[in-house]
């Protein structure tokens, strides 16, 4: 699950009838469409960082309708000769339009690779820069900061379920947790490097901030750059792993909460 919750992509799967819900069953009656059979029954899915898979919207299907079109060319091309699928090396088959009505042509393009985790965002980080450079050093001082996606379903306003997330702030020394926040996917980006900020400024600045993941430290980077604070891949975040205990033994009285091991 967690893998798939870090995913950005569009899906056609063909499945059973006993797959779909109401919402699918509704757009293929209004469309007047028909399938029969094991297999042969569409689904359509968006998956977004930190959602739950979820209906397309009108734009996302136009965009799926353009690909499996292309899709169903190639494969069609590629019975006959495979290797047009790749060239024994790198690199592999990309489609590309050209024109307002486009014609369709053959590249050989790399593997793009994965993309790079989302930075910070801070409404100026220059001035957030300086402020970590006047705060009151804290020699010797260790914080670990973590975000954890928690298996907590909620809504967002358009209705699309979310996964919510668990970031945490912790002293190794004496203070130990000293903030946790629940925030949506997309305030993740913002949050986290505001809240680390507010705490320089409130605290001091340590002498190291460590994370165990590159999608932590590119959220920290843009405030930490620069500032003679360190910013630490490390394996493990003991003090984190206390610290989510505890949560979960203080929201955990009226609702239980288990969070999920972090990737997404």
């Amino acid at each position: 699950m967690a893998f798939l919750l870090g995913q950005d992509y569009l899906m056609a799967s063909f499945g059973d009838r006993e797959a779909l819900d109401k919402e699918d069953v509704a757009v293929i009656r209004e469309l007047g469409l028909r399938f029969r059979g094991p297999m042969n029954w569409p689904q359509l899915r968006s998956h977004r960082p930190g959602y739950f898979p979820w209906h397309v919207t009108g734009r996302e299907a136009r965009f799926l309708a353009v690909a499996l079109r292309q899709a169903a060319v190639v494969s069609r091309r590629a019975r006959k000769d495979p290797s047009i699928l790749w060239d024994g090396a790198s690199r592999s088959l990309h489609r590309i339009p050209e024109g307002v009505e486009p014609t369709w042509r053959d590249e050989l393009r790399e593997d793009p690779g994965p993309l790079a985790p989302p930075r910070g965002v801070l409404p100026d980080p220059a001035s957030a820069r300086r402020d970590v450079v006047a705060a009151r050093r804290l020699p010797g001082e260790r914080w670990e900061v973590e975000v954890l996606p928690a298996r907590v379903r909620a809504e967002t306003r358009q209705g699309r379920p979310y996964v919510v997330h668990l970031a945490l702030w912790v002293d190794q020394g004496a203070r130990g947790m000293m903030r946790y926040e629940m925030l949506e996917p997309d305030d993740v980006p913002r949050a986290v490097p505001v809240t680390t900020h507010d705490l320089i400024g409130l605290i001091g600045a340590p002498e190291a901030v460590l994370v165990t993941r590159e999608e932590v430290r590119s959220l920290l980077e843009p405030l930490l750059e620069g500032t003679g604070v360190g910013l630490e891949v490390v394996p493990r975040l003991p003090g984190v792993e206390r610290a989510r205990a505890l949560v979960n033994e203080r929201t955990g009285k009226n609702r239980p909460i288990v969070f999920a091991h972090p990737r997404w």
